[in-house]
């Protein structure tokens, strides 16, 4: 009985913990060559941050950044670029500089005010590198460049998530008639 219980428990917690994913900009299908990532896109908030279709300016860093489909992200201007909302976590994505080699690009993880992570990349323009960073329990991502663009692909992200009080309940009572269970033993 306790196997059980504790199993149950397991898939309760399981759900509430995380929600993966890869955001790989391919659901952009724009009839323009760039577009900007709107409020809300993916359960996040975007600032700066705009999709470009590989195919516009072939032989440059967003296509050679572009490692799925044909969209990928890149800040504008050359300027600071974030990513907020609830807390998750930051594994890594692909990068290249857009235009130009030896782009320094510093990603600043954020928890509340207080920056908790900081790293910086070197990016070329000719191929995209995967890198990892493990920023945990953040709700803020600064992409910060030295040399103007960067492409981005293939974002991944495991957002913090809880379900509705409905499904609690529903959870809970689903268990109900387990709570206290206990086999009765035979004597013979």
């Amino acid at each position: 009985m306790l196997r059980l219980k504790t199993a149950l428990l397991c898939v309760m917690m399981i759900h509430i913990v995380v929600q993966a994913a890869i955001i790989t900009f391919d659901d952009f299908s724009t009839t323009e060559n760039v577009e900007t990532i709107s409020e809300g896109y993916k359960g996040f908030s975007w600032e700066n941050f705009h999709v470009f279709n590989r195919h516009y300016l072939p032989g440059t860093g967003y296509d050679a950044g572009t490692v799925s489909g044909d969209y990928t992200a890149f800040n504008g201007g050359g300027q600071e670029a974030l990513i907020s909302g609830s807390a998750f976590d930051f594994y890594g994505a692909y990068f290249t500089s857009a235009w130009y080699n030896d782009n320094n690009v510093t990603v600043t993880g954020y928890r509340g005010e207080e920056a908790v992570y900081c790293t910086t990349m070197i990016l070329n323009s000719t191929e995209a590198q995967w890198y990892t960073f493990d920023f945990f329990n953040i709700d803020r991502l600064s992409f910060s460049s030295s040399n103007w663009q960067f492409a981005m692909d293939n974002l991944t992200i495991h957002q913090y998530t809880v379900p509705e009080s409905g499904m609690i309940t529903m959870l809970l009572f689903s268990i109900f008639p387990f709570i206290g269970y206990r086999e009765k033993k035979h004597t013979i």
